[in-house]
């Protein structure tokens, strides 16, 4: 069996839709900004229910309008495919795009949502869609965007999809590099570009130093979204480099500490927990367990396929027609 390596999408949670000029609203006004902010935080932090419960009242209160909307939907969108949910999530963000074209005209936040759309796109596996999406984000972000070196991380991720392992790196230690130099590599999205690394560094032959790259993201995971979903795919890729280099002992313990994680968080028909179930699979079929490893690998496949058959994508959306 060959051992696939994973890269960590940077999904932006749109902070850029929050008003930074809260010279902006009147007097009185709710103060939905903040109460977004939570949100933001209970999903970065893996409370996905106080997340869902908050954001499910916001999209659907009737005076909700342009930024308060857009980012109640853009949120909402960002928890559902945390969660596994694709199509609820490809409806949000093309409800959020709706609202933007219609009321804001902004192309800064627009970028932002795109972005997040064409790794929604590129994770269900439509990689030529995903990236028009994502180069029409590169498009409208301008030079000072800060989703500008999210947007080219996520297009590494499909150099890297594409076997394009030379570009992708070029990609992904060029952010780390920018990272260190600003002082904000013990981030999350600092954290993601080291272990993208690490997968590329595993798939072009250097697991030794993926694994270096790994594990420092993980002690970042550890320090700023301990027990998130995050650090279950963190500890997913250290796995990968450990198999890599036959440490079979110490991958099974990270796997399983991970779908600890994964299973409680997120419930194990969750994609992520089938990856790490079949990882798991492989070091029990190297630790001669090969009966365990069979079972594990079936019941991964029925999981896989319900969750593909709950979340196929639909076609074409008309923009015009959301709210």
């Amino acid at each position: 069996m060959q051992i696939e390596a994973f890269l960590l999408p940077i999904v932006l949670l749109p902070i850029v839709l929050l008003p930074t000029n809260l010279g902006l609203f009147q007097i009185g006004e709710p103060a939905w900004p903040e109460k977004l902010e939570q949100a933001r935080f209970w999903i970065e932090g893996g409370d996905f229910q106080r997340a869902e419960s908050y954001l499910a009242k916001e999209t659907t209160d009737p005076s909700a309008r342009g930024e308060r909307l857009a980012g109640s939907l853009s949120l909402s969108a960002t928890l559902q495919e945390k969660m596994g949910n694709f199509r609820a999530a490809e409806r949000l963000y093309l409800r959020a795009l709706g609202v933007l074209s219609r009321d804001l005209k902004d192309e800064q936040t627009t970028a932002s949502v795109k972005n997040n759309l064409g790794e929604l796109y590129r994770k269900i596996g439509q990689t030529s869609r995903a990236e028009k999406t994502l180069r029409e984000a590169m498009t409208l972000a301008d030079a000072n965007h800060p989703a500008l070196p999210v947007i080219a991380a996520n297009l590494g991720i499909i150099h890297f999809e594409r076997k394009e392992f030379t570009k992708s790196e070029e990609i992904f230690r060029k952010i780390i590099e920018s990272r260190d130099r600003e002082g904000s590599l013990d981030s999350g999205p600092g954290a993601a570009a080291m272990s993208n690394l690490a997968a590329v560094r595993y798939k072009r032959g250097s697991p030794s130093e993926g694994l270096q790259w790994a594990e420092r993201a993980v002690r970042v995971w550890e320090s700023i979204a301990p027990n998130s979903p995050v650090l279950a795919e963190g500890l997913r890729n250290c796995a990968v480099n450990l198999i890599g280099l036959q440490k079979y002992h110490q991958a099974g313990e990270v796997l399983q500490r991970g779908a600890s994680i994964a299973i409680r968080r997120l419930g194990e028909t969750h994609p992520l927990v089938s990856e790490i179930w079949r990882l798991q699979a492989e070091v029990l079929r190297k630790t001669g367990k090969g009966k365990e490893s069979r079972q594990l690998i079936r019941l991964a496949n029925k999981y896989e396929a319900d969750h593909q058959r709950e979340n196929a994508l639909g076609g074409q959306v008309d923009l015009s027609a959301l709210r």
